[in-house]
């Protein structure tokens, strides 16, 4: 079984957010994921970022972790409580989309944090 895992610490500005596709979405081209799924997973990766950044101090970080197996690919983001999905339509449209780019995706809000995770399933 083919298995890896890896993590990425990321200041939370918005000029980290190509670093952070490209990262994950590079990871789904070496896995296999083909070009859709590979896109899905760099869409679910900004809109998580988006979450995170809409009201982010200077000093921030976003953790971004990353582990793999034959069946799935799997990611967890960490970063602070941006806008909060229950109050604003624009955060509530962030979770629909990474709900509808990934196979599993679950998000959760702290009074400071936020945790945002999705899977995608491998072919």
């Amino acid at each position: 079984m083919e298995t890896g895992n890896f993590g990425l610490t990321l200041p939370a500005r918005p000029e980290f957010v190509k670093v952070a596709r490209l990262t994950v979405g590079g990871l789904g081209t070496v896995l296999g994921f083909d070009f859709n799924a590979t896109e899905d997973l760099k869409l679910a990766v900004n809109e998580a970022l988006n979450l995170m950044l809409s009201a982010t101090p200077a000093n921030g970080v976003v953790e971004l972790a990353a582990s793999w197996t034959d069946a799935a690919l799997d990611v967890a983001m960490t970063g602070p409580a941006g806008a909060d999905a229950a109050d604003d339509e624009d955060a509530a449209i962030c979770v629909m989309v990474i709900e509808g780019c990934t196979d599993r995706a679950t998000v959760e809000r702290s009074a400071d944090r936020l945790s945002v995770r999705f899977a995608k399933l491998r072919a």
